[in-house]
């Protein structure tokens, strides 16, 4: 919460606190006792949503804050809450990505469904420290262009550096080896694609100091390491905010439960965010 709040701050937008409870009748259970159990539960979200919002009325006087309590499943909740101009942010349990899928985590549903981006709060994080940098993970430079533009849109606000990472596998292991010497060419083509791709958008971002990457490494662990000293990670969709199954791909559903700071997910058909939560 304490991550949203800043958030708002910086932006200038409400914050919307959620709290949904997904207290299920079981079989042989009096009416009368679900009744109970379920003005309990009401009551134990209400105060929760009353300390969180005490909590950013302290840290955060300028911010205004809304709540809202709900019942069913939290997935659905937030979806149906996330817009176009939206800002969603939820938190991890540290699940990794296999497991996370297989239990159906809040976090991994409203990442792979939701039409706008998701902001992903890792477990561990109890103190965000501001390092004033934003890497962004670009799968190819002319795909990576939404994703690119909110990295510079946030490191901007941020007064970050943006660090633009893109890796593409294995690139000339051995001079002597004919393809492989293709393959740094074809890594060369690609880093001068990047480099496009980012002076495009520097036009519109010229406070933002910009480093690019290209490496040679497996892109996840590549990222991670990067990420190590970042105030936020920024990843696209493999596929639209429509597509039925997941619009997340393999690189940023792993992402989503190992890196080392809050994961933004971007959509393909991403606008700007304006508003909070």
């Amino acid at each position: 919460m304490s991550w949203a709040a800043s958030e708002a701050a910086r932006k200038g937008v409400e914050l919307l606190i959620v709290h949904v409870s997904d207290v299920v009748r079981p079989p042989a259970v009096s009416s009368s006792a679900v009744v109970t159990v379920m003005m309990e539960s009401a009551d134990y979200g209400l105060e929760l949503l009353r300390d969180a919002a005490a909590v950013v009325a302290g840290s955060h006087p300028a911010v205004k804050v809304s709540t809202i309590l709900r019942t069913g499943k939290p997935a659905d909740v937030f979806l149906e809450l996330g817009t176009a101009q939206t800002l969603l942010v939820v938190g991890t349990n540290g699940e990794r990505r296999l497991m996370a899928a297989l239990a159906g985590s809040v976090s991994h549903r409203v990442a792979a469904h939701a039409g706008c981006p998701v902001v992903v709060i890792p477990h561990h994080e109890r103190v965000l420290s501001a390092h004033h940098q934003v890497v962004v993970g670009v799968i190819t430079p002319l795909a990576g262009h939404e994703t690119l533009r909110f990295g510079f849109q946030e490191a901007s606000q941020r007064n970050a550096d943006l660090v633009a990472v893109c890796a593409y596998g294995t690139f000339s292991r051995s001079a002597r080896d004919p393809i492989l010497r293709q393959l740094a060419e074809v890594r060369e083509h690609e880093q001068q694609e990047l480099l496009d791709a980012l002076a495009h958008l520097q036009d519109e971002f010229p406070t933002v100091h910009v480093q690019a990457r290209l490496v040679d490494e497996p892109v996840v662990d590549a990222l991670c390491l990067a990420a190590t000293d970042a105030d936020l990670l920024i990843v696209g969709c493999r596929y639209d905010d429509a597509h039925r199954a997941s619009r997340l791909g393999p690189v940023a559903a792993e992402l989503l439960h190992s890196a080392p700071c809050p994961v933004a997910v971007v959509g393909l058909l991403h606008t700007a965010v304006v508003s909070g939560r």
